[in-house]
């Protein structure tokens, strides 16, 4: 599954032979439910047929309503993660952008998924 960014969605990656996940760019959905409830759904049967799943996160910009499937998102790996699939979440923040960075580190908290963090320089 590949879903190209727009102004207002991320880019979004399900690649079944490298057994990857990819979401980056800005989350700013007119309906966060319609856009997130199918990759949601995608995630929830693309993990199960991997024995190890990376996940990487890069997001410029969220707004409220993406917050809420972004972190169902980080609690359903986490779900999959105590139930011994191995997954290796990676949180990327641009170097000046302590809110994406805060945003990962709370998410880590309350979903149980761990990150490791990556700062990177804006390109842009």
């Amino acid at each position: 599954m590949e879903i190209l960014s727009t102004r207002v969605t991320p880019y979004i990656r399900i690649d079944e032979h490298l057994s990857e996940l990819e979401i980056s760019g800005i989350s700013n959905p007119r309906d966060s439910q319609d856009f997130y409830q199918p990759i949601l759904s995608s995630i929830i049967n693309f993990v199960p047929k991997r024995s190890h799943i990376n996940v990487s996160f890069h997001l410029e910009y969220a707004n409220t309503a993406s917050y809420k499937w972004l972190f169902l998102i980080c609690k359903q790996l986490s779900n999959f993660l105590s139930k011994g699939y191995k997954i290796q979440a990676t949180w990327h923040y641009d170097l000046e952008d302590d809110d994406m960075k805060q945003l990962g580190e709370e998410f880590a908290i309350l979903s149980g998924l761990q990150f490791s963090f990556h700062e990177t320089e804006l390109t842009h």
